[in-house]
């Protein structure tokens, strides 16, 4: 914990008096360097052990440094520059267009219709459908699937399940999501969140997706593409780099006009 300075300590005397001495001024521990930036709770604690290390004398001092605020930003964005190429946008897992998506006969009992851009499935709960793609590789984004389509007529906010399976055709991973989210007639997305999994499924290798349904009424869905996203925590980081790329530029504009 970082001590302020001028703090001064007293000795008791014999007679139970306190005699002040004078000691010298404790010089301020300084607050461990950043080595490596792991979460957003190590950059608060560091933030504050920083303004703990602060005493008046020292603000002074530091208002009349110009690359004080200068340092700060830097800080920033050292930060946070390194998780700015590990933060990647969502991967498309397929789109539901010909020719790309192929529907297999075999396994599909529900109604389809497909066109170059999407694929219309109509029926009812209890009907299934099944496809293949080119191979997908959504490794580091399993947790998450972004369905964009839209509902058609009236919609009844039945549970959609979808198991995306690797090449093997024997491993699985499920997501489950509500149709209740893509309002009716007009397009929009759903979120389907991971249900279980395979240990063995190959992340990399994404090949086929089987689709069922819950609930009660018809389905009148359609189907535009599949996108695995990061998730929320991942988002935010993708913005605190964001954040210190900008504090970096700043400080390297006013570096370059002094």
């Amino acid at each position: 914990m970082c001590q302020e300075a001028g703090a001064t300590s007293g000795t008791t005397a014999p007679s139970g008096g306190v005699t002040s001495s004078a000691s010298p001024p404790v010089t301020p521990k300084s607050c461990p360097p950043a080595v490596a930036f792991c979460s957003i709770g190590k950059l608060q604690r560091l933030l504050r052990c920083s303004s703990r290390c602060l005493t008046p004398s020292s603000l002074d001092a530091r208002k009349t440094s110009k690359p004080f605020m200068k340092k700060i930003h830097l800080l920033l964005a050292l930060l946070a520059l390194p998780w700015s190429g590990v933060v990647q946008s969502a991967v498309l897992i397929t789109s539901f267009g010909t020719p790309g998506f192929t529907i297999e006969g075999g396994f599909t009992t529900i109604g389809t219709s497909q066109n170059a851009s999407s694929t219309t499935l109509t029926g009812t709960v209890g009907e299934d459908f099944a496809g293949s793609f080119a191979l997908a590789d959504i490794t580091g984004f399993t947790n998450i699937l972004r369905l964009d389509g839209q509902v058609n007529g009236t919609n009844n906010g039945q549970q959609i399940t979808i198991e995306l399976l690797d090449s093997t055709l024997s491993s699985t991973r499920t997501y489950i999501g509500s149709l209740s989210g893509f309002g009716s007639g007009s397009p929009a997305s759903i979120n389907l969140a991971l249900d279980s999994f395979d240990p063995g499924f190959l992340d990399n290798e994404v090949a086929s997706i089987f689709i069922s349904f819950g609930g009660t009424g018809a389905i009148d869905l359609r189907l535009d593409s599949l996108y695995a996203i990061p998730e929320p925590s991942s988002t935010a980081l993708l913005l605190l780099a964001g954040l210190g790329a900008l504090a970096l530029r700043r400080h390297l504009t006013r570096r370059s006009a002094q």
